[in-house]
Parts: C-alpha cells; structure tokens; sequence
C-alpha cells in the first residue's frame, strides 16, 4: 500500500493540518489527520488534491449526519462548536479547504540518441533543461546511448536527497554504477512488440490492466533477476505476458533515501500507436507525481491533459 501527505487549512482561523492518505490507483482515502504549526506545514513537501476525497471506515464520521467526505457539511460550524483546538471533525466542514499546487519540478535532459525523452516533453509543453554535467533540480531524465556521462556518487546523493531519476534501456550503467545490483542487463531483445501486463495499480486504473510496447531496435537490455530487497518499494510497472518474454520486467522503479529511480528497457520515444504514445506520457507524468508526490490525475491537470479522454481511448 502507497500512502501519500495533502495540506488543508481552515478558512476560518487558518489552523494548519496535514492528512496522511492511502493511494489506490487515482483515490486517495484519509487515514490521518492532524494538527501543525506554520513551520512544520512550510516544510512538508505535499501532493496537491483534486476531486473528491473520503476519511476510511475506522475513522469517526460526521457525529451529526455522518458525512465522510473532507470539506463535505457544516454541521461543526452550524452547532457553534468552531474552536481554536484541534478537533477531528474540522476535516468534515465546509470552512475546511485544501492546498493546492501548480509548481512543476525542474526537469533536466540528457542528450537524446536512440531516445529522445525531451522531445516528448516538449510535444507535452512541459519545460525542461539540458543536463549541464551537475545532478541538481528535481527530475533527471538520461537516455538511451547518450553521449553524456554521469558520477555515480553523484547521481545516488541526488536521489537520496529527494531527486527522481529516470533510465532508458542502454544506459543502465547508471542504475547499476550508482546503486548496485538492482537487476541484470547482460542479455538482449530483438525488435518486436511485447504485450505486457500493467502492474502498476494507478496505471492500470486508467489504461486497464493490459498492454503493447514496441521494441523499435534490437539490443535492448533485458531486465534479469530484479532484486526487490535491495531497495524499499521495489516494484514491477510493466512486464511482458506472453511469449519469450513473459515474466520480464519491462519497466521497475525503487526508492533510494527521499528520492526515486525509474528505469524502462524500452525507448519512450519509439511507440508507434495512440495507444503507446498516450501511456508513455501517463509514465512521464507518474515520474513527475513522484516527485511532487502528486498523482496522475493531479499531474494530468497541470499539463492539460484529459485523463477522462484517455480513459475512453484505452477502452477502444
């Protein structure tokens, strides 16, 4: 299970309060609540919340009407009972508002080769910048066959200080270098199109839970003998289901100190179909949501993009 922070305030008083929520796929669910000072609400980097959310089951509902859904009666502040201390049922009034955020993270690029990641940005509108030789920003995207290089210490310190970083099929040195035997990548594919099953529950509450992804070259990186202890949240994102490559990891991600690591063993640039173009940007966007701790959705919004309108594209 993902758990995710949003910040709220009362409009009223502007009583700060953080909300630890669990992720499932889009929905998040209120499993904490709690009361902070300014400074500590300033230095939380939280994800900013669309759409309407819920407190679980085992927590106390709206003692009047029964309500659940943050920000969702006025019944508190009906009964007179607003106060400056803390009270749980401040989640539930309509004085309750959450924060929201429209930063994006500073984004840098390596030179493309056999990808080209910045150029799908740019088709996205998303801003970015060329990678300078310094692991510095937010999000760090190295493609296939670069001709840039990397220092492995430097990269690991900018994941484990918050930073995401994202790797592309023949670049896996930098996996490797930096953070050890996360997997091996001593055998390669052919070109071909792989039907991959989606592991990732966010991803598949939008695409569903299946798959197509083009391998446009030969000699991509097989993704071999994943070590999921190595790392916290090791995970499978997407990977093969059929065929010779069944059971492969196509896509992983881990957690390394505050940061994250992505890592694909296809090029985000190849993808051939609407299909695939549209999920490569949903994974841009989960990169960018891991980052700003947000979800695709949020994330989508930022950028204009119709998660509605993907929905009934993958339903085709």
């Amino acid at each position: 299970m993902e758990y995710t922070v949003l910040k709220g305030y009362c409009s009223k008083n502007n009583k700060k309060f953080l909300l630890e929520c669990k992720k499932e796929g889009s929905k998040l669910t209120v499993v904490n609540f709690l009361p902070v000072t300014e400074s500590e609400y300033n230095g939380v980097k939280a994800a900013s919340a669309s759409g309407d959310i819920y407190t679980e089951s085992e927590l106390l509902a709206c003692t009047t009407c029964g309500n659940r859904k943050v920000a969702g009666c006025n019944c508190f502040e009906k009964k007179g009972k607003c106060a400056a201390e803390y009270n749980f049922q401040c989640i539930y009034c309509s004085k309750f508002k959450m924060q929201s955020s429209s930063k994006m993270p500073e984004i840098y690029v390596s030179k493309p080769r056999y990808d080209n990641i910045g150029a799908l940005l740019d088709k996205m509108s998303i801003k970015h910048k060329p990678y300078d030789g310094t692991c510095k920003g937010d999000i760090l995207f190295i493609n296939c066959g670069t001709a840039d290089s990397f220092n492995a210490t430097q990269l690991k310190n900018f994941v484990s200080a918050g930073g995401c970083l994202y790797v592309s099929d023949l670049a896996h040195a930098n996996i490797t270098n930096p953070f050890g035997s996360v997997a091996n990548f001593n055998r390669i594919g052919e070109v071909c199109t792989v039907q991959a099953r989606v592991c990732d529950s966010e991803l598949a509450s939008i695409i569903g839970s299946k798959t197509e992804i083009t391998f446009d070259l030969p000699a991509w990186a097989i993704i071999e003998n994943l070590n999921q202890q190595l790392y916290p949240n090791t995970k499978i994102l997407l990977q093969g289901s059929t065929g010779k490559y069944a059971g492969i990891p196509l896509m992983f991600s881990f957690d390394c100190g505050s940061g994250k690591v992505f890592y694909t063993s296809f090029h985000n640039y190849a993808q051939a179909s609407e299909k695939e173009k549209m999920l490569l940007q949903l994974l841009l966007l989960k990169q960018i949501g891991s980052n700003t701790n947000q979800t695709i959705e949020q994330v989508s919004s930022l950028v204009g993009l119709n998660i509605a309108h993907v929905k009934d594209l993958f339903k085709k």
